[in-house]
């Protein structure tokens, strides 16, 4: 289970903004992935779809340990904006890289039984 993060708007400024003049590497050290997804479920778990895509989008992709739940974390954020296209290309990245990813597999039975309106 993800952990959550509290952020004043402030920190969230502060580490969006960090994140957007970073010169970005070809591959993010794992630790810096991990400080990324926990900041972009931070973002989420305060409603800042922008934030959580923002943050993602702008950083190095992840090693393929951790990319599905980088997906996952995009799919919820694009879901959650209402970009279901976008939630559903995400949710197929992720089970393509980890098929036995559990939020991702269920997310997408739901996509498939009542739609992209399932929540």
């Amino acid at each position: 289970m993800p952990h959550l993060i509290t952020l004043t708007a402030s920190a969230a400024a502060f580490i969006s903004g960090a994140l957007l003049f970073e010169t970005p590497t070809p591959s993010a050290p794992l630790a810096d992935t991990k400080i990324t997804l926990d900041c972009a479920e931070a973002f989420l778990a305060q409603g800042d779809t922008s934030g959580a895509i923002n943050a993602l989008t702008t950083s190095p992709r992840p090693a393929k340990s951790l990319s599905a739940d980088w997906d996952y974390t995009l799919a919820l954020a694009y879901h959650q904006q209402g970009d279901l296209n976008e939630a559903r290309d995400h949710l197929e990245t992720a089970l393509r890289a980890n098929p036995a990813h559990a939020p991702a597999a269920e997310m997408m039975r739901d996509y498939l039984r009542y739609g992209p309106q399932a929540k």
